[in-house]
């Protein structure tokens, strides 16, 4: 009886047939190949890898900036609602200002109409006022003269406060309306708004005589 030869279990190729036979040949017999594919499927792997961080770090912007622009809305909103309590507390409080001068050059003196325009009373009112005369940049008269008027002004309420001109001499009447002479008023108020405040108002003023009489805004005035 013939005994088939016991054959190495090393020497074993797996039985496979065609491309695959041709493939496990090529690889046994040229390990270069595989060491040439090992170095691509780890790039390909990290590109991978680098392409879920991309996508994570992608989704992770979009969030913050949903979060950005959530915080932007918020702080918007905040400066809106800001500005209608600083309107609102403007609104409903006590406003004392200027409503009307009034010039009877003549008499020597100036008639000066507070007004309460705010929606509360207006308490310890105080008035500074300064009147000058000018001929050109020389003054010839001028005083500044102070009022603590001690009395509450409600709102829609008007209050004539009457100037002296001081060491106002009769010439000075022809002198002003001729225009060779120029008037000024101008001072500061001072009042409890309601909410315990005493911002002053300040105010300056040219006189304008006849034919267009009244009186000019002067910001320099008020900057003294």
């Amino acid at each position: 009886m013939d005994e088939s030869p016991e054959m190495d279990r090393g020497d074993a190729e797996p039985p496979v047939n065609g491309t695959a036979s041709s493939s496990w040949r090529a690889w046994k017999t040229n390990p270069l190949i595989l060491t040439q594919i090992l170095p691509v499927l780890v790039s390909l792997l990290l590109l991978g890898v680098v392409a879920f961080q991309a996508f994570v770090y992608h989704r992770q912007l979009r969030v913050m900036r949903g979060q950005l622009d959530s915080m932007q809305s918020t702080q918007t909103m905040l400066g809106e609602q800001t500005e209608i309590m600083k309107k609102s507390l403007f609104v409903n409080r006590a406003y004392v200002g200027v409503n009307n001068l009034l010039a009877n050059i003549s008499a020597g003196q100036v008639t000066i109409t507070l007004e309460n325009v705010g929606k509360l009373p207006a308490d310890k009112i105080r008035v500074m006022v300064r009147e000058s005369r000018r001929v050109g940049n020389d003054a010839v008269g001028g005083s500044e003269n102070y009022y603590d008027l001690g009395q509450q002004l409600i709102p829609g309420s008007k209050l004539p406060l009457v100037i002296k001109l001081s060491q106002f001499r009769k010439e000075e009447t022809k002198t002003i309306t001729s225009r060779s002479e120029t008037l000024y008023v101008s001072g500061d108020i001072t009042y409890d708004d309601g909410f315990g405040r005493s911002d002053p108002i300040k105010f300056g003023f040219e006189y304008l005589p006849s034919p267009n009489e009244g009186w000019t805004p002067r910001g320099e005035l008020i900057r003294q």
